[in-house]
């Protein structure tokens, strides 16, 4: 019933945007392609600011539940209150990479199974994903132990603890991220969808379009949001302002790929097909 097709791309920017180029920004965006109920379709963009876990010790490389991930300077900070300022909070997101919780020493590791547990474990099961929290909780699952956190921008003091400690809260492993965007049943993701149902933007269609235009290198787009950056920064646009990433990330689900296009759409029902 469902068809998954995932790419990795690099993003081919006119020489003139070279300057605006990050290497640690990734564009991701999600689309769910609905061939049976074409209304229910829709995609979400988000730009992704990349940072790493720093070790607590080099030598011999070590981490602890207090280890900090690369700060942010001045101008980062600058550019993501700017962007969240223009675009809106929900299309940024850090993503977070650490190590995965099993490869630290024993004590971390011990420490790091603690915090996510007493968090998930007041948690209420129900609906899809509680059920499968559930299960992961009951498995051990690798999933919960990942290397690769999606947060909030507003988040900025985070460290390896409390990625753990906020698990399915105001942090997400990477794969429960994509998850909970296509289940659509958390409060963390605020982006609309863009589909057919013109309320659903509430208001952010224009910033919907220029992020997915941003993802794909569209000039036209790119300049409403440096026309947008120069007046939010008196006709100037701060130094470093790198915000086109270099990469990009498709992931698309389909629904009903294998039926007939002809026939793919549900039928309505008509009052001759009720038979007494």
């Amino acid at each position: 019933m469902f068809g998954i097709n995932l790419q990795l791309e690099t993003i081919e920017f006119n020489s003139r945007y070279e300057r605006y180029v990050s290497q640690s920004d990734i564009g991701l965006n999600l689309i769910y392609d609905n061939r049976i109920e074409p209304e229910c379709s829709w995609s979400r963009p988000y730009l992704l600011q990349a940072k790493r876990l720093t070790p607590w010790t080099l030598n011999p490389l070590s981490y602890s539940e207090a280890s900090p991930f690369t700060a942010i300077d001045k101008d980062q900070r600058r550019r993501i209150e700017i962007l969240n300022e223009i675009l809106g909070a929900p299309y940024l997101k850090y993503l977070l990479f650490c190590p995965r919780s099993d490869s630290v020493d024993n004590d971390t590791k011990i420490k790091l199974a603690y915090l996510r547990n007493k968090t998930l474990s007041s948690r209420i099961f129900d609906y899809t994903h509680g059920l499968e929290i559930y299960k992961k909780l009951l498995n051990n699952n690798e999933s919960l132990k990942a290397g690769i956190f999606i947060t909030d921008t507003h988040n900025s003091k985070v460290n390896f603890g409390w990625l753990h400690n906020s698990i399915l809260e105001r942090s997400f492993p990477f794969s429960w991220f994509i998850a909970m965007n296509f289940s659509q049943n958390h409060d963390f993701l605020h982006v609309p969808h863009k589909n057919n149902d013109p309320g659903n933007y509430k208001n952010g269609s224009d910033n919907h379009e220029i992020v997915e235009g941003i993802l794909e290198g569209n000039k036209e787009k790119i300049d409403v949001l440096i026309r947008k950056v120069q007046k939010s920064s008196d006709n100037k646009i701060p130094e470093n302002f790198q915000v086109l990433p270099k990469h990009r990330i498709t992931l698309k689900c389909v629904v009903g790929g294998q039926i007939d296009p002809q026939r793919s759409k549900i039928q309505p029902a008509h009052e001759s097909d009720i038979y007494v």
